[in-house]
């Protein structure tokens, strides 16, 4: 109960409409600024006591405080999608419900999700298809389709609750979360591909074997992305790294020397001072999926993964 309490104390703290009167009196600008600092506190507050509680709960906690940290979460992240640091707590708290809740409330929060990446990343092909087909200075635009950083938010959060809740629970749900990650990184859009990435990384690294059927996909699209446009990014290289060592620790020992997949690591984690992006144009051309496609799809629309 006093749990309970403490949660709706925090939720009460960053409801977007609590705040309507401070705007009114002090203008939007003020009433921004304390809501930040409201969410900051609950980030530190809810991350210091949930931990210890999704430890002492796993899964035989109660759906009941699960579901209060979930709409808690929500509601701190309701615009805050912006803020790097708040978006990894608002993932971290998610994580914690999964596993305070039981096995049923994990299983629904992970495929709500991954439903939801699916929606919006038919939204941005329909708005890309359309864009390419409207008329000159047409306002139609993909990026408008949803929020590339709430794409990457949610990115990140199913990659945490995988972590966090992993093993036999969420096995049922390996494939369609890599998929849903998968096509998001597919279509690179502020850092909504990083942090698809990334939660693919933590994705397998809790999947173990489980994980095996999309490890060519998982390369392929880390290659691909290499020599892309958007090989240059800062951020690309570390996050193609770390799914690579994933990929090698889920094969074991079938990740042999001179396999395919053995070559393709090498080139993800090998980092020659500015030839990593020719090294990974050449595997990817012996992997026969086209290195100017590769880099002229990226481009205009997306990754074609195969």
């Amino acid at each position: 109960m006093c749990t309970f309490l403490c949660l709706q104390v925090m939720l009460n703290s960053v409801n977007v409409k609590s705040f309507a009167a401070l705007a009114a009196a002090s203008g939007r600008a003020a009433a921004a600024r304390q809501r930040t600092a409201n969410c900051t506190a609950v980030a530190l507050a809810g991350l210091a006591g949930l931990g210890p509680l999704a430890k002492r709960s796993r899964g035989g906690g109660s759906d009941r405080v699960a579901e209060k940290v979930l709409h808690l979460a929500s509601c701190m992240l309701e615009d805050q999608v912006y803020d790097p640091c708040l978006a990894r707590a608002g993932a971290e708290m998610m994580a914690a419900a999964a596993c305070i809740g039981s096995p049923t409330l994990a299983l629904g929060q992970v495929k709500a999700i991954t439903t939801q990446l699916s929606s919006m990343m038919d939204d941005v092909g329909a708005a890309a298809a359309a864009s390419a087909t409207s008329a000159p200075g047409s306002s139609t635009d993909a990026a408008s389709a949803s929020s590339p950083e709430l794409r990457g938010v949610l990115c990140l959060v199913l990659g945490c609750i995988h972590r966090a809740r992993g093993g036999g629970t969420l096995q049922p749900t390996v494939a369609a979360t890599a998929e849903a990650l998968v096509a998001v990184a597919s279509r690179p859009a502020g850092m909504a591909h990083i942090w698809a990435l990334h939660g693919l990384w933590l994705v397998a690294s809790a999947a173990g074997p489980a994980y095996a059927p999309k490890v060519k996909q998982s390369l392929q699209l880390a290659l691909e992305l290499l020599v892309s446009s958007y090989g240059e990014h800062p951020m690309l290289q570390p996050a193609v790294a770390r799914l690579a060592n994933a990929m090698i620790a889920v094969l074991g020992n079938d990740f042999t020397l001179g396999s395919a997949a053995y070559t393709r690591c090498k080139t993800l984690v090998t980092d020659n001072s500015g030839s990593l992006s020719a090294a990974a144009a050449a595997a990817a051309a012996a992997a026969g999926c086209g290195g100017s496609a590769a880099a002229g799809g990226a481009a205009a629309s997306g990754v074609s993964v195969a």
